[in-house]
């Protein structure tokens, strides 16, 4: 794992003359290189003895005659908006650091400068990760030398191989756990895309899978279920059967907003010690009084508009401030919370992870199902942390990006990533 820190200080010339040092060796660089720099045009000697062939950004400069152009600005407002423009159609700029005029708290601003390369010194911060980061950030390069301690930290594909161990021959179905997935609706009823949720816990490696549906339901959905099985939820007598079968349960993907399935949430809540995985509708009739008394162990899996709803702010100051926000919500409620974003932050208030898997194709219909059918398949036979929630996110991020091979970004769909599954498993296991 790589640490994520907020540096409010610019780096140092020991640390610069390093990072260039080791950048320069990689890169060879003889052609025209053009530093654009502010206030620290002090480390100017550095970047001298380091590139012979460089010149000093001034507004007589003609640009577009540099095949290198470093930027040497962090957030600062140096450049004006024509220059920048022109500057990111060129494509030839390499950020120290941060990117001109983005964000290292949260990964946003206007007017940013976009790099092909960032190149940081030591420790990752989080606006190379957030927000608008990923339209910008280019390339992120990482100069690593002495490790660095940290509560939040980039998880790497290494970290979660614990998760896919190979399976030993003396077991069966029931040393991998039972999953019960609650979702749909009438209107909601997305057949194929419920089967999935049973689909995506299996091949995330549950024993047993259940779709619970409403009744009116079962017709639709019932063709589609192959491996899983499927119950309906007439009485609540029925959930007192599903926490007593289960080892993992999600419930909201689909579902009606109604007093009815929010009683069902509550007596979860109440009465369940099973792991408790809430998406979506749930996420809705949730009822935060409860968290602070429950038995089970809950994981919570908002996008920023849903957060926003939770904690009764903005969406605008969720991606503010979204890692402090997150672990402060998830340490007040003792919860797990997997924030969905351009990089998901899973969080339980002590520790931090950062996923930065995945592809702007993600945000179509169905993502979030793909990672909470994921998500519940892997809480089902682990202990619950917040690095296998990580994981869960690793996982499904993975998937899709091995499934861009066979689609592009524009016409991804959400079933995409589950055929990708089991290839990413094993990638995850040779890592």
């Amino acid at each position: 794992m790589l640490s994520i820190i907020i540096k409010n200080n610019i780096l140092s010339k020991e640390e610069l003359k390093d990072l260039l040092k080791h950048y320069h060796q990689e890169r060879r660089i003889n052609k025209p290189l053009l530093l654009i720099s502010e206030e620290r045009i002090n480390y100017l000697d550095i970047f001298k003895r380091e590139f012979s062939n460089l010149t000093v950004y001034n507004n007589n400069i003609k640009i577009e005659e540099f095949d290198y152009i470093f930027d040497f600005l962090g957030n600062s407002k140096y450049l004006d908006k024509d220059t920048i423009t022109r500057l990111n159609k060129l494509d030839r700029t390499v950020s120290i650091d941060i990117n001109a005029s983005l964000s290292n708290i949260n990964g946003l601003g206007t007017d940013i400068l976009k790099s092909r390369e960032t190149i940081v010194y030591q420790t990752y911060q989080p606006g190379h990760f957030l927000n608008m980061a990923k339209d910008y950030i280019g390339k992120l390069i990482l100069y690593k030398d002495k490790d660095t301690l940290s509560n939040t930290n980039l998880l790497e594909m290494t970290d979660i191989k614990e998760y896919f161990p190979e399976r030993l021959n003396f077991s069966n179905k029931g040393s991998y756990g039972k999953s019960y997935l609650i979702g749909g609706s009438i209107s909601y009823s997305g057949a194929i895309k419920l089967a999935n949720l049973s689909l995506t816990s299996l091949l995330a490696g549950t024993g047993r899978a259940t779709l619970v549906v409403d009744r009116k339901l079962t017709d639709i959905v019932a063709p589609y279920l192959l491996e899983s099985t499927l119950m309906c939820l007439d009485d609540i007598e029925q959930v007192d059967t599903i926490i007593s079968d289960s080892t993992a349960i999600l419930f909201g993907p689909g579902l009606d907003i109604s007093e009815w399935n929010k009683k069902i949430l509550d007596y979860f809540l109440i009465n369940s010690k099973k792991p408790l995985v809430i998406d979506a509708s749930g996420l809705v009739m949730i009822d935060k009084s409860l968290l602070l008394n429950k038995k089970c162990e809950v994981v919570l899996t908002p996008h920023p508009k849903e957060f926003a709803r939770l904690i009764d702010k903005t969406v605008e100051e969720v991606l503010e401030n979204p890692v402090e926000l997150a672990a402060s919500f998830a340490k007040k409620y003792k919860v797990i919370l997997l924030l969905k974003g351009t990089t998901t932050i899973v969080t339980d208030g002590d520790y931090t992870y950062f996923v930065n898997e995945g592809h702007a194709g993600m945000a179509t219909a169905g993502s979030g199902d793909v990672l909470s059918g994921i998500l519940t398949g892997l809480v089902s036979y682990n202990k619950v942390s917040p690095k296998l929630v990580a994981a869960a996110s690793f996982l499904a991020g993975y998937s899709a990006s091995l499934a861009l091979n066979t689609t592009n970004d524009i016409s991804y769909i959400a079933r995409d990533t589950i055929k990708f599954i089991p290839q990413a498993i094993n990638d995850i296991r040779k890592s």
